[in-house]
């Protein structure tokens, strides 16, 4: 079982018709999908013709084969350009992306050129992906930036920002590996008729002072109420772990009787404790839910590659779910992910001394983070120069500053960058060919209730575990996964991951900011001794990362390792 990439990008590639008849019948039947009437109505009263008259079809540029094999892909895109002072649009004159529920409510992107300016809107989070560029008199949008790159976006990189990746693993703010590639903001509206407008911010919330059982009942009631507005559309489906997000989903659905089809869980790669898959295993048997384990996919670097197209080069994690996601899009049209839920109530790295840092000094918060990279001592001396950790540290430190006054403000820190620009591209990227990606956590007055609570409220890590005990105290005796449990250990695993290695590097030589050498002779060492945990630190899948960055700057074809296709 292979994720259909070609899958993901038909069904981001609908024409206008297509959309609406969607959308009404998706209204009908839920009562919760509202589209957007003025983009609807126009599209309707053929408002849009003389757009349409200059329409050209995709020009035919060759995508990059990060993770396709010899088979390309397109994702959709609109493109306008200005010859002459007449507009000529290339791609979908309007497009959505996403659900929403209601008026406002749920994970959505869309865009519309009328004929005079292109506007682009984006939900309250910015999750759903949708990249741009705009320069000169140009300007064009899509949810992928390989996309972007094939219609023609610059390609010099933003050194800043990747100092910042290969730090922390994902991007700050609105910011890409290309300096004029941005992604959209949250709550975004972007309009372009010649000169760019563009507002939109993360939405902090003010802090409201509950007791410990308010706050408790309160969760209690409100993830209750975003799960009725989210009901399942056709067969549905859950990614299922041990920890507590997707299980507070699951009893929900179990309780509201409205069990799903199927809960699926995907199994971690090494050193990962294998608790996860035991605990989703007990859990699904005791609320009879068909349950499925899916293996992670067997070779790394092709998974890391084809990740990487997939995610437009914004992550460093969710190789391991690709094959969960392909399960998922042949067994559902409607799926419900725990995103949000470990970072808004379980107090995901926070602790006392991240929270003292962040509200006495952003600077040394960052530099507290900047301490844990290890990738540059793999970096060679230019890139060292290139992409500092001091350059990292001063980026940090300014999207810090922006979180201290939140109730919460090394959460706000977290949801606002890495989950929304990294953990948000496995529900609405990775599993993008499953229609409705359902996140119950970022329901609106879900969210205002838990982005309102003080860290304090957090700081023990049991605020959740309270929470679904108080809700479901019969389920109380299965226990969650355990993070602190010792590595696992699998030395043959390490040598067939360090032997996959070695044969990805073999195709990816000409990097001129990885010391490809150094990086060889250590995982040729893991393949002698089988030793992985993420080949000695040297975090070889931002490397991965970076070879394939580079190599799109440069206009280079990334040549994929033999047999890597996608089918």
């Amino acid at each position: 079982m292979t994720l259909d990439v070609q899958r993901i990008c038909h069904r981001w590639d609908l024409n206008p018709e297509h959309d609406i008849a969607e959308s009404d019948a998706a209204e009908e039947s839920t009562q919760e999908w509202t589209p957007r009437e003025d983009i609807v109505g126009r599209a309707k009263e053929g408002l849009m013709a003389k757009a349409q008259e200059k329409v050209i079809p995709p020009r035919n540029r060759r995508l990059s084969q990060a993770a396709v094999g010899d088979r390309r892909v397109r994702f959709p895109y609109c493109r306008v350009t200005l010859v002459d002072g007449a507009p000529v649009v290339e791609g979908l004159p309007q497009h959505r992306l996403g659900h929403r529920v209601g008026p406002a409510d749920g994970i959505f992107a869309e865009w519309l050129w009328d004929g005079q300016s292109l506007t682009a809107n984006n939900d309250r989070y910015g999750f759903y992906p949708l990249f741009y560029y705009a320069v000169d008199h140009e300007i064009a949008v899509s949810p992928s930036i390989a996309q972007l790159l094939a219609a023609g976006a610059p390609r010099d990189l933003d050194e800043e920002s990747i100092a910042v990746f290969l730090c922390l693993g994902f991007f700050l703010g609105d910011s890409t590996a290309f300096k004029h590639v941005r992604a959209m903001p949250p709550a975004g509206h972007l309009r372009w008729d010649g000169e760019l407008q563009l507002s939109g911010g993360a939405h902090l919330s003010k802090e409201q002072r509950l007791s410990r059982a308010a706050a408790i009942e309160g969760y209690v009631l409100l993830l209750r109420e975003s799960i009725r507005r989210r009901p399942a559309i056709g067969r549905d489906c859950i990614t299922l772990s041990g920890g507590r997000d997707s299980r507070h989903i699951l009893l929900e659905l179990c309780a509201a009787k409205r069990p799903p089809d199927l809960a699926i869980t995907a199994e971690l790669y090494p050193p990962a404790a294998r608790d996860d898959v035991e605990i989703a295993k007990q859990l699904a048997a005791a609320l009879g839910v068909s349950h499925a384990v899916v293996q992670a996919p067997r070779d790394r670097w092709t998974a890391e590659s084809r990740k990487n197209l997939i995610t437009s080069w914004c992550a460093d994690e969710h190789a391991w779910i690709l094959e969960a996601a392909a399960r998922a899009q042949d067994s559902a049209t409607s799926l419900y992910d725990g995103i949000g839920g470990d970072v808004l109530s379980a107090g995901l790295f926070l602790d006392e001394t991240s929270l003292a840092l962040m509200r006495k000094s952003p600077e040394r918060f960052a530099g507290h983070l900047v301490r844990r990279a290890s990738a540059h001592e793999y970096l060679t001396v230019d890139a060292q120069r290139r992409f500092s950790l001091e350059m990292a540290r001063h980026q940090i430190a300014i999207e810090a500053a922006r979180h201290t006054a939140a109730p919460n403000p090394v959460g706000s820190f977290y949801f606002w960058n890495r989950t929304r620009r990294e953990i948000a591209l496995s529900p609405y990227g990775v599993f993008g060919a499953v229609p409705i990606v359902y996140g119950p956590y970022l329901d609106h007055q879900l969210f205002d209730h838990l982005g309102s609570l003080p860290a304090e409220l957090l700081l023990d890590h049991r605020f959740h575990d309270e929470t679904i005990h108080a809700a479901h105290e019969r389920y109380a005796a299965i226990p969650f996964q355990d993070k602190q449990a010792p590595p696992r250990v699998d030395r043959r695993f390490g040598r067939r991951v360090a032997w996959q290695l070695l044969r990805w590097l073999k195709a990816h030589r000409h990097g001129r900011f990885v010391a490809v050498d150094k990086l060889q002779r250590l995982a040729a060492r893991r393949l002698l001794d089988g030793y992985h945990p993420s080949l000695d630190g040297a975090e070889p899948c931002k490397l991965v990362w970076l070879l394939e960055v580079t190599a799109l700057a440069e206009g280079r074809e990334i040549a994929p390792p033999t047999g890597v296709t996608v089918e």
